[in-house]
């Protein structure tokens, strides 16, 4: 995000004065909804609405639990042991596994409740204009319906297709599939 990305240029702009490790966590497996139109595993539709096609590159989900739980064991590493913490003054990208594109993620959701779901692809404004999006995307007041159709733009470009093997290294073990996640959220 911008805001993120403005403040990592702050603090390299002033080496020295602050000491960092900017943690750049990836695209929480159970904020689904959010990249299909707020598709809902208990009331699911028959076609999920989106400016994407579906196509490549996709996304590196990440469970949001296994990004808190590495973002505490960056810390404790560091207070344990700040000379030998690896991470300090740098960036560390916390991605799922393995990058998934928006068709294998429905096909993933429709399968997980047992039926076939589709994406149709609609413009921007067309996607800007559908009402659940309003209701979701009204932040005090002023619907950004419209700005969010950016972030399939970020999709398409493969900024949200980066996979590290950070988030496992720092766990210790293999993070949880997407797939999985997905299963223990119908139970």
């Amino acid at each position: 995000m911008g805001a993120h990305l403005e403040t990592e240029k702050y603090l390299d702009s002033h080496p020295g004065v602050f000491t960092y490790t900017s943690v750049r966590a990836g695209i929480y497996s159970e904020s689904f909804p959010i990249y299909t139109t707020w598709f809902d595993l208990q009331n699911p539709t028959d076609e999920i609405m989106i400016p994407h096609s579906g196509g490549g590159p996709g996304v590196a989900w990440a469970k949001r639990d296994e990004l808190g739980e590495a973002t505490a064991r960056l810390i404790v590493s560091y207070t344990n042991d700040p000379a030998k913490f690896q991470y300090l003054n740098q960036r560390v990208l916390l991605s799922g596994p393995r990058e998934i594109s928006l068709a294998e993620t429905v096909d993933i959701l429709g399968r997980a409740i047992g039926k076939s779901i589709k994406i149709r692809e609609i413009s921007a404004d067309e996607y800007a204009a559908l009402p659940q999006n309003a209701d979701f995307l009204t932040y005090h007041g002023v619907n950004l319906s419209k700005e969010w159709t950016t972030a399939w733009e970020a999709i398409k470009l493969g900024e949200t297709a980066v996979v590290s093997p950070a988030l496992g290294k720092i766990l210790g073990r293999e993070p949880e599939s997407f797939e999985t996640t997905i299963q223990a959220m119908i139970k």
